[in-house]
């Protein structure tokens, strides 16, 4: 399934002008260790110079040539372990290799936000007031635009970590994040792309992104629920919330925090913060934890 050794036999020069421009076709005999293994198997191997190699033929080196082309085959009525590779080196392998002269994993990571709109439902104004029709009653359903704010950190690996990505969807930081505090980003399940580089070496580009929680009570992502029922607990005693006359109401009714009905025209009152999602260590994904 690889090259187990690799010895140079030849080079010639193919053309050089005045110029400086200079191609040359260089000879190598290689050996596999599997008869089933093909060209790309063999071209590909660490064993033999890459893309961003200069020529070593013998006692010329030459530093501003780099592969252009690679073939390789099986010489005629030979074992199929034995291979001949023949790589062209030019300058016009200059642009490439400077391409690939950066390790990818090495380079930093991009970071950009934004904000994502949506809508929601409340009970308060501005000022926290509870909003009222005209004869003193709480309205309900009162909608509003709302906007999250967002992360997005996309960084290279060597390696992609698909089960850590599991472990960290729908999680929330445990601690200071991007300037905020802990429960207030949570991640999604990343993105990520599998990138080759000219060596044929696969690296992944991983997007990280996170949205900040627009909850105005918390600023977390802990769930705010407004106390209502049809049951109220006054004096341990639980029993039917009911209107004027005694008869039970068929849909929830405003409660006061501590089990009984609210009074009428009161702001509505929140429940403790319900936490809905588990906290995790950010740091250990490998991206920056702040600017």
């Amino acid at each position: 399934m690889a090259l187990t050794d690799v010895n140079w036999v030849d080079c010639e020069m193919l053309s050089g002008t005045a110029e400086g421009e200079r191609s040359y076709l260089s000879t190598y005999q290689a050996i596999s260790d599997d008869p089933q293994d093909g060209p790309l198997t063999v071209t590909t191997s660490p064993l033999l110079p890459s893309f961003t190699d200069h020529l070593v033929a013998g006692n010329d080196v030459d530093f501003g040539v780099f592969p252009v082309n690679y073939k390789a085959k099986r010489p005629i009525r030979t074992n199929r372990l034995n291979w001949e590779v023949y790589i062209t080196f030019s300058t016009k392998g200059t642009k490439r290799h400077e391409s690939y002269q950066d390790d990818p994993v090495l380079q930093a990571p991009i970071v950009s936000g934004g904000g994502v709109r949506f809508s929601r439902i409340t009970m308060h104004d501005k000022d926290g007031n509870a909003i009222t029709n005209s004869a003193g009653d709480v309205v309900v359903d009162v909608e509003m635009d709302d906007d999250r704010g967002t992360l997005r950190i996309q960084k290279n690996f060597a390696t992609l970590e698909l089960a850590q990505f599991h472990e960290f969807k729908n999680t929330v930081n445990d601690a200071t994040f991007w300037g905020l505090g802990p429960r207030e980003w949570k991640m999604s399940f990343p993105r990520w792309e599998q990138k080759f580089r000219g060596n044929n070496t696969a690296y992944y580009t991983v997007t990280f992104e996170f949205e900040n929680s627009s909850e105005p009570s918390t600023d977390t992502w802990d769930k705010i629920i407004i106390d209502r029922g049809l049951f109220k607990v006054v004096n341990n005693v639980r029993s039917r919330v009911t209107d004027d006359k005694g008869r039970p109401f068929s849909t929830p009714q405003l409660l006061d925090g501590n089990g009984d009905q609210l009074a009428h025209g009161l702001v509505p009152v929140d429940l403790p913060p319900f936490e809905l999602y588990p906290t995790k260590d950010f740091s250990q994904l490998g991206i920056p934890i702040g600017p």
